[in-house]
């Protein structure tokens, strides 16, 4: 395994163009837990704001310019902001995908050989997930990489931030063995089998989609089940986009693809959420509206 964190370019005016490659790319976010895992970054935030609020409010007269040119368009120490706080980047996926102009189009289209490491990409940001451990474990955890930190003799070229992500990359290193531990999961949602390769075509075939996300979710589970639900639809998204979608017009195609990566974000936030103490209800409510509003788009494409 290369972990993603060490192929941040050694000359930092190449950090826009790399950065921009990743936030169209599938591996974004494990990109920023890495960064995340041993830099002892906070990623907590006032209850009553979001990281799509806080990019908002610290980019408010650069963003335009990063959605029409990417981030280029911004000063060195404008663009050192998303790497001291690298959950800005994920805020800045959703604004791409949403809103980004024909600069992050053609990134996102020379992404698109991405298909084949897809499926293990996604599995790799679940490992990390499933495999968080009691905080005593974690201590030993950084206890260890400290160790060999300390015992290691660093190259003299190597900056402090290179440093902090040999350190993570090395601690998602001993989490990617996990991956061929894990338990398949039930096939549901767009996992269904021989839902994403159907012979239906149009109209149908995304009518097929909503069906199966309809009658798979169920918006009465108990709490247990209900964050495995969550978690399976979220992984779910990643056969859609792996998928050739040969039963779509390709406008529509991509359009499909695009939605469905805000659905896959908003999924991952809403399992942090659960994660930081969030109440089940109020998460469990925000899904079951991003289930129907999933199911009313898909009904209606093709």
């Amino acid at each position: 395994m290369n972990p993603l964190a060490l192929e941040l370019p050694e000359d930092q005016s190449l950090w826009a163009t790399w950065l921009d490659h990743q936030v169209v790319g599938p591996d974004l976010r494990l990109l920023v837990r890495q960064w995340e895992l041993l830099a002892g970054i906070n990623a907590e935030l006032f209850p009553e704001e979001s990281w799509e609020q806080r990019l908002v409010a610290q980019f408010t007269d650069q963003l335009p310019k990063i959605l029409a040119f990417g981030l280029g368009a911004l000063s060195s120490d404008e663009l050192r902001r998303f790497l001291r706080q690298p959950r800005l980047l994920l805020a800045l996926q959703e604004q791409v995908f949403m809103n980004g102009g024909p600069y992050w189009e053609r990134l996102s289209r020379s992404a698109m050989h991405l298909d084949e490491s897809a499926g293990s990409s996604y599995k790799v940001r679940a490992a990390i997930r499933e495999t968080a451990q009691p905080a005593v474990k974690k201590e030993h955890q950084v206890e260890a990489s400290a160790s060999l930190a300390r015992n290691s003799t660093p190259k003299p070229s190597r900056s402090p931030l290179r440093t902090v992500l040999m350190l993570a990359a090395v601690a998602a290193s001993a989490l990617f063995a996990v991956v061929y531990l894990q338990p398949k999961s039930q096939s549901r949602f767009f996992d269904r089998t021989g839902l994403v390769v159907s012979s239906l075509e149009g109209r149908e075939f995304t009518k097929s989609l909503a069906f199966a996300i309809r009658d798979d979710w169920k918006a009465d589970s108990s709490d247990a089940e209900f964050r495995n639900q969550l978690r399976s639809l979220r992984d779910s998204c990643e056969r859609l986009l792996a998928a050739d979608l040969h039963q779509l017009s390709p406008a529509v195609a991509q359009d499909l693809k695009i939605r469905c990566r805000k659905w896959q974000t908003s999924f991952s936030q809403m399992l942090d959420a659960l994660d930081t103490g969030r109440p089940v209800s109020r998460v469990r409510q925000e899904a079951n509206q991003l289930v129907d509003r999933l199911v009313t788009v898909l009904s209606d494409l093709g």
